[in-house]
């Protein structure tokens, strides 16, 4: 089905999976399929991985590995790489020690038995402490461009370095994290799903919008958030391709950006991805190194509704908080930071319609 994407008086066709039938939009959206039969055998990304402790002790690990989903999964677990016949690239050469803190919801949990949807949640006092903590220890957020030009040999990155991402592209990213991400002068990168403007929960287009006029960097998780190694390649071509045309057409902006649905990837779907034309990748694989020669294996860490202050700051690299911290007060917007938008009804919609209506 195509669809007319309103933007700024013009219409952008957009080509959309249709809402019934098989394929990926048969199910449901963030839930990734229970059949895994992909064609490419399981690999790790690396032939010998760093162990979540000793053998790399500068690495911090997630508690458990990072999962977008709204409803309890019941397949296998995510966060694991899946190769084909030729594994990624080893480790080598230029590195930087950073960490990519990953996200989800900015809310809080919904129902009390919903396990999954508790560990993907950070409430929004949370991420308000959070970041008053990252402003207090002098941490810098810095952008995935800041990590890929110092990985080619560009400017270093500041004292402290954070990388802040928002997978999914829900809407509580520009009513909630927004505000709170600009009152401390932080920048972050969002992982949008495009197929999903407009619905329930999921950014408007004048959200999306207001996002970028904000500062944050917008990247790409596919049209629909598809499991990448479970449909065919020319599903997953498409996905993948699309995703970043749609996107640079709404934003006006390039989209370099790319994050694994699921955390799920193999050999061959990293070659799609660089043939799209995206300079990076972000996994949902726990640690804080990142390797030049590894570009599209960009390692992240997961915040979740489970973290105490303590435990976030040694996921952000920080000492531990001083007992009873209190986040310090928040600056309007520091001197070259952009100016704050209003930010629209979490109920807005986006002007997405089928053609002819």
């Amino acid at each position: 089905m195509l669809c007319a994407v309103a933007l700024g008086g013009a219409s952008i066709a957009v080509a959309a999976v249709a809402a019934s039938g098989s394929g990926p939009a048969a199910r449901h959206p963030l839930v990734a399929s229970t059949r895994r039969e992909p064609a490419d055998a399981p690999v790790t990304p690396d032939a010998t991985p760093e162990s979540d402790g000793a053998a790399d002790p500068e690495d911090v690990t997630a508690t458990s590995s990072a999962r977008p989903a709204t409803a309890p999964p019941q397949d296998a677990a995510p966060g694991h790489s899946q190769g084909g016949a030729a594994p990624p690239p080893p480790r080598a050469g230029p590195l930087v020690n950073v960490p990519i803190l990953l996200y989800h919801y900015i809310r809080g949990n919904p129902r009390a038995s919903d396990r999954e949807g508790f560990r993907l949640s950070v409430t929004p006092a949370n991420l308000e402490q959070q970041m008053g903590l990252l402003a207090a220890d002098g941490a810098h957020t810095v952008s995935l461009d800041d990590v890929m030009r110092a990985l080619s040999g560009g400017p270093p990155l500041p004292a402290r370095p954070v990388v802040l991402t928002f997978d999914d592209g829900h809407d509580d990213f520009a009513f909630r994290a927004v505000p709170v991400l600009q009152s401390y002068g932080f920048s972050a990168t969002a992982f949008v799903v495009p197929g999903f403007l407009g619905r329930s929960s999921y950014l408007s287009l004048a959200q999306l919008h207001g996002v970028v006029a904000a500062g944050m960097t917008i990247g790409a998780h596919t049209m629909h958030h598809v499991d990448l190694a479970a449909v065919a390649a020319s599903v997953a071509t498409d996905e993948i391709s699309r995703s970043r045309t749609v996107l640079q057409a709404l934003t006006g902006q390039q989209v370099l950006d790319f994050a694994y649905p699921y955390g799920i990837f193999t050999a061959r779907v990293i070659g799609m991805v660089r043939q799209a034309g995206f300079r990076d990748a972000s996994t949902t694989e726990p640690g804080t190194r990142q390797y030049a020669s590894q570009p599209f294996l960009l390692r992240r860490i997961e915040v979740s509704g489970y973290d105490t202050l303590s435990s976030f700051a040694r996921k952000a690299g920080l000492p531990p908080p001083p007992r009873g911290f209190v986040p310090p007060s928040p600056s309007a917007s520091p001197p070259g930071s952009p100016s704050p938008s209003p930010s629209p009804s979490p109920s807005a919609t986006a002007d997405i319609r089928p053609l002819g209506q």
